[in-house]
């Protein structure tokens, strides 16, 4: 009479904890890739929120590194994607889109969630699978609304665990990174 209420403790306990390690592993998966990308942007010259990458990206920005190569940052769904992703790509500028801007080089693109998720093997035990979404790339102004001619740039996206979503999709948003770059002198 008592396994039953210590088993149900336990299971209940257990699946606590699994959450409570998708949630941090969310966290720490975030924290990673906002640091990759700062790392990334901080090292530009110029960027520009425009069209890039591929046609499909729902949120974009380029970017030129001192080498004189483009590269672009985007939020896209990509053929065999689940989900929505962060990829970064150098640009290839024979290969225009529709929308303006230059598609990816294509020995370039590099999923930086799916490089997240790879290394963990937290992911692989509790079936997480990450999510990107709300990505925004904004340049930043000045007290008065005049653009300051591309020198900051404010970079946000949403990051979403399948565990916690798959709890409670209806209210369950995710976890906001962020950060404001400058252009080096």
């Amino acid at each position: 009479i008592l396994a039953l209420p210590i088993v149900s403790l336990y299971a209940s306990t257990q699946r606590a904890f699994d959450y409570g390690s998708a949630q941090a592993y969310a966290q720490r998966q975030g924290t990673m890739i906002q640091e990759d990308l700062q790392r990334r942007l901080q090292r530009a010259v110029d960027f520009a929120v425009t069209g890039c990458g591929s046609a499909t990206a729902t949120a974009s920005v380029r970017y030129s590194l001192p080498d004189g190569t483009d590269w672009c940052l985007h939020q896209d769904q990509k053929v065999g994607d689940t989900f929505p992703q962060l990829y970064v790509c150098s640009l290839n500028s024979a290969i225009p889109l529709f929308s303006g801007g230059f598609a990816c080089s294509s020995t370039s693109v590099q999923s930086l969630t799916g490089q997240a998720q790879a290394m963990n093997e937290s992911a692989r035990k509790l079936g997480t699978q990450l999510r990107v979404a709300s990505s925004t790339f904004v340049s930043v102004s000045t007290m008065n609304g005049s653009a300051m001619a591309g020198r900051a740039l404010d970079v946000r996206f949403d990051l979403y665990d399948g565990v916690m979503y798959n709890l409670n999709p209806a209210s369950y948003t995710g976890m906001r990174f962020g950060f404001t770059t400058t252009l080096r002198n």
